[in-house]
């Protein structure tokens, strides 16, 4: 039996509008359904779970090993992130724009700094022949 026509079933409320075919609700408490479903700990992780799968191409699985790896290094200039009890700062995944292929972890600064510099090389040695020409002992 096709769904077409069949009244929306959102939360027992008396709604006059269709719902799609193989759908329970009408699109209007669709959304509203999906919104709050967001909201649960299960939707917040699923929303988690397909940001890191879009801009990552990884689990979120691989994601939280990166990020939570218990040798916190910034892979840019090879310090800890964590010194004894105070974290100086937070773990980012650093990926090529372009290709979208990890590359690492940075600390905020380095990741931060990256992006300034929108991951070009010349613009890099610039900045250095600027320090270099600029450096005040």
């Amino acid at each position: 039996m096709k769904n077409d026509n069949l009244p929306c079933t959102y939360k027992d409320i008396r709604c006059i509008n269709p719902r799609a075919k193989n759908q329970s609700y009408c699109s209007e408490h669709r959304r509203e359904y999906e919104r709050a479903w967001k909201k649960t700990d299960k939707g917040k992780i699923k929303n988690r779970a397909d940001a890191i799968k879009r801009l990552y191409n990884i689990t979120l699985e691989d994601y939280d090993k990166r990020i939570l790896e218990p040798c916190q290094i910034c892979h840019m200039y090879k310090l800890p992130i964590k010194i004894g009890k105070y974290v100086r700062s937070q773990m980012h995944l650093d990926h090529d724009h372009t290709t979208g292929k990890v590359r690492g972890t940075l600390c905020n600064n380095c990741n931060v700094s990256l992006g300034g510099f929108m991951d070009s090389i010349e613009l890099l040695e610039s900045a250095i022949r600027y320090l270099e020409q600029n450096n005040v002992p």
